[in-house]
């Protein structure tokens, strides 16, 4: 354990004098992969977030009944997904524009006649 201890001493001792004997032993073997994954984890984060927003414009134009051109406007939404998501939490979101339910509706008590 000392040997590593006085070892690492000399390193450092040598590293701030620049008496450096040997080569620097830092390879660059795994950037190249890393920097790959990460690119991929990326871009499919990116596809997803667009795909959400064709998801919710495909599902919005069919609900409301405009299902003829309902692909069209979801493929414009995957590519303008950033404008898509406000303008639908906004304006588009039907759960916002739906009436409160009233109580015989939700489950209360219900009477029966005999």
């Amino acid at each position: 354990m000392s040997a590593t201890v006085t070892q690492y001493l000399v390193n450092v001792v040598n590293a701030v004098t620049g008496n450096t004997k040997e080569e620097e032993k830092f390879t660059t073997e795994n950037s190249g992969s890393s920097l790959l994954l990460g690119l991929l984890f990326t871009l499919f984060i990116f596809f997803m977030i667009n795909f959400g927003a064709a998801r919710l414009s495909y599902c919005y134009n069919v609900y409301t009944g405009n299902s003829a051109s309902a692909l069209v406007w979801s493929i414009l939404a995957f590519f303008f997904s950033g404008i898509y998501y406000p303008f639908y939490a906004l304006f588009l979101n039907p759960l916002c524009s739906v009436a409160p339910m009233t109580g015989s509706m939700t489950g209360g008590s219900r009477t029966h006649r005999r």
